[in-house]
């Protein structure tokens, strides 16, 4: 935990001095051109840092939860057909190929829903943001005796190299993407308190996937 603070104080110290400079380069411009630019790249940069905010918050909140929460009962299928709606309604803009592929009846797992739904909504949010030019498929299966959420889309993905470095906490994000994230963290902190794995790999068609795989529970089963 110690070395997750020192990692946040010094994540949230870079942006904030990078507002400060271009609040300072903005007091100096005398023509509008100038200052547009520069209200451009602080509004780019407020952005970044509620983000960040945002990922500190929901990362100790995942935590937190871990220790503290009883499981309960939950249907992976109501859940991820709800959190995927949520997000889609924000990307109304994008002609995207959709698809949902899950059985017809509840696929149960013991587990938090407030934090399984925050696992569920990184990995959309990461494939929206970085990964999906024209598709996003997401489909629940049973493998043994776990069941299989994945994300699958059609952009460039993650290098084998770093698929373990991203599991960590301020991570790079490589490629174009701009700093440090705690995103692909949350979702590893999320299926550790939940028995469960994190695995990236390709499809059949070489898409990139991200497979959240959780411990199965029948529906008669007792409860947690």
């Amino acid at each position: 935990m110690r070395g997750v603070i020192g990692d946040a104080a010094h994540q949230l110290r870079t942006p904030v001095t990078a507002l400060l400079s271009q609040m300072e380069l903005l007091s100096m411009q005398s023509d509008d051109q100038s200052r547009e630019k520069h209200l451009k790249r602080l509004a780019e940069l407020t952005q970044r840092l509620g983000e960040l905010v945002n990922q500190l918050i929901n990362h100790a909140m995942v935590q937190h939860r871990a220790d503290s929460v009883a499981m309960e009962r939950i249907d992976l299928v109501g859940l991820a057909r709800l959190e995927m709606t949520d997000m889609l309604s924000h990307q109304a803009h994008r002609n995207l190929d959709l698809e949902f592929d899950a059985p017809d009846a509840p696929c149960f797992i013991d587990g938090d829903p407030v934090t399984v739904r925050e696992a569920v909504k990184n990995l959309l949010d990461n494939a929206l943001k970085y990964g999906a030019r024209t598709l996003l498929h997401i489909s629940i299966r049973r493998a043994g005796a776990d069941w299989e959420l994945t994300v699958e889309d059609d952009g460039p993905g993650l290098a084998e190299a770093h698929w373990e470095r991203v599991r960590k906490p301020f991570s790079a994000r490589g490629g174009h993407r701009h700093g440090a994230s705690l995103g692909l963290s949350i979702v590893e902190e999320v299926m550790r308190a939940h028995r469960g794995d994190m695995r990236f790999g390709r499809s059949a068609n070489q898409r990139f996937t991200v497979t959240l795989r959780f411990p199965a529970v029948d529906a008669n089963q007792q409860g947690p």
